[in-house]
């Protein structure tokens, strides 16, 4: 990769601080759109940067059983606060500063067993990881997984930000949990997939098989078990945790398979902006009166517009990159 195309460290550094000028985002998000060697850098960077704090977080973890424990555990997570008043000189001396404790945890040998590890999916594709004990995760475009690699210990513990299915592999001793910012996940053995964007306000899991318990970081005795069709929906505004049956085309991002059957326009755009990542509204309430049944295969999100749009004699315009269905 040629140096020129690389991100500074100085200036990687002052972004995640939050320090960085209008200019160098409006330059950096450019870049970041047309340059792949850049864009390449970058991920790099975040993901030597996650390892750094997240290598001093895990030596915090208390691992005590029990729902005081994974409270414990979660806050140990340890979070970058924003600096005002550092110098370019002391940012760089920050940067090094971490770099070189991740050096540390990583090469000296006798410091901890494990190592912290991410992963994470870039802007298109998603990303397919095999975990030491042999549970698969598949992460959804743009989001990351930070773990201890190889799992060692009486449990197996990942962070998740962003959407991933999990296979897990079943060890009846040592239980499976998976962290997001509102929820804990615990599994002994099952598949499910956990859904947590910054930008939504709902949290969702939904399982495949076997069964699962939900724990609300927000309410430490609220749990709430799930088994094979069940869902849970928490809300952030109001921290409530609403079990459902999932969603059947919850593995739609996964799968590339989009089933109808007599569906709900409600819950026809829901999975639309779910497996597309793209809102939709409507401008007439009557719209979401409409059922729909049909199948896609890998189809694009322009395609399945069209379908629908045909189907109950819709027009469609895009204003801010809102998608609006509006009668002809």
């Amino acid at each position: 990769m040629d140096a020129n195309n690389k991100i500074e460290d100085v200036l990687a550094t002052r972004i995640l601080a939050g320090e960085a000028t209008e200019a160098e985002m409006l330059v950096h998000n450019a870049r970041l759109e047309d340059d792949a060697d850049y864009r390449d850098s970058w991920d790099n960077f975040l993901a030597l940067w996650d390892i750094s704090w997240d290598a001093l977080a895990f030596e915090e973890v208390d691992t005590e059983k029990g729902w005081e424990a994974v409270k414990a555990q979660t806050s140990a997570f340890v979070q970058l606060p924003r600096r005002s008043n550092f110098s370019l000189i002391q940012y760089a001396a920050l940067m090094t500063g971490v770099i070189v404790a991740a050096a540390l945890w990583l090469l000296w040998p006798d410091s901890q067993p494990a190592t912290p590890s991410a992963f994470m999916a870039g802007d298109a594709n998603l990303q397919e990881v095999t975990l030491s004990d042999g549970t698969m995760v598949t992460l959804n475009v743009g989001s990351r997984l930070v773990c201890e690699q190889p799992f060692s210990g009486d449990e197996r513990r990942v962070r998740l930000s962003g959407e991933a299915w999990f296979d897990v592999a079943a060890h009846a001793e040592i239980p499976f949990y998976v962290e997001t910012e509102e929820l804990v996940v615990r599994v002994l053995g099952t598949d499910f997939n956990v859904r947590s964007l910054s930008d939504r306000e709902m949290t969702q899991v939904e399982v495949g098989s076997g069964i699962v318990e939900v724990f609300s970081l927000a309410k430490a005795n609220e749990t709430v078990r799930l088994v094979a069709g069940d869902g849970i929906v928490f809300n952030r505004n109001n921290h409530q945790m609403t079990k459902v049956k999932a969603n059947p085309n919850f593995m739609a991002w996964k799968t590339g398979r989009i089933q109808f059957f007599e569906t709900p326009m409600t819950e026809v755009i829901e999975t639309l902006e779910r497996v597309y990542r793209q809102p939709v509204q409507v401008t007439d309430e009557s719209i979401l009166e409409e059922r729909l049944g049909g199948t896609f295969h890998h189809t694009s999100f322009e395609n399945v517009l069209e379908v629908v749009c045909k189907t109950f004699n819709l027009e469609q315009r895009t204003e801010n990159g809102v998608v609006y269905l509006s009668r002809r």
